[in-house]
């Protein structure tokens, strides 16, 4: 049985099967939802690319700002500090990531820190039919990376009890030279989110970022 399957690999508790069992279920009924995209990328209502004015409408001043320089590429990007919230604009003043640890702020599809993992895995597409026990789906997987190719959403047993959902995707369909060799992958414009829960399968925190994941 698949969920048995899962709770050797991953070493998580009966609950989390449990969860997993009925976001599948609910996947079965509802077979139209969709894979993590940049589309879903948002905090608050305020989407991946806003503008800092936009941002600022919305969440008012923030407590601090920082700025820092990126070693690889010259950019400098800024961060804005909330009370569990920041927000992170790239060079041009575009917001291209957040790191949400409170409730208060909603996330891609309505998502929210204090949610069970059964509700958040729910919101997303479940490739029931794949053996991999750790892998909700997958584009394939890139042997030379140890890696599975986006688009895929992917399950990581931490020391602590918890786990992280790990989703990514393309930000635009990869080319097929990408595709006939997807080492290069990682340089290429990638939408990611991450949900960590803790040991009583609880949304703890929830990042995501546009942009690649080699600098």
């Amino acid at each position: 049985m698949k969920s048995g399957r899962r709770i050797i690999a991953l070493a998580l508790s009966i609950l989390l099967v449990c969860s997993l069992t009925t976001a599948w279920a609910t996947q079965t009924q509802n077979p139209l939802v969709a894979r993590f995209s940049a589309n879903d990328m948002a905090v608050g209502y305020v989407y991946v690319l806003s503008t800092r004015e936009e941002a600022q409408a919305v969440f008012g001043e923030p407590v601090s700002r920082e700025t820092i320089m990126q070693e690889a590429t010259g950019e400098e990007l800024e961060t804005w500090y909330y009370d569990g919230l920041d927000l992170i604009f790239d060079g041009e003043g575009m917001l291209t990531g957040a790191n949400v640890s409170s409730p208060a702020y909603v996330g891609p599809r309505g998502m929210r820190v204090g949610q069970t993992a059964e509700e958040i895995i729910s919101l997303f597409f479940i490739d029931t039919a794949i053996a991999d026990d750790t892998v909700l789906y997958t584009a394939r997987y890139v042997d030379a990376l140890g890696a599975q190719l986006p688009p895929f959403g992917e399950l990581f047993s931490l020391d602590n009890g918890g786990f992280t959902l790990h989703y990514a995707a393309p930000s635009a369909p990869f080319s097929n030279e990408i595709l006939n060799d997807p080492m290069d992958f990682i340089y290429e414009e990638l939408a990611s989110l991450t949900v960590m829960f803790d040991a009583s399968q609880t949304a703890t925190e929830f990042h995501w970022f546009l942009g690649p994941w080699a600098e």
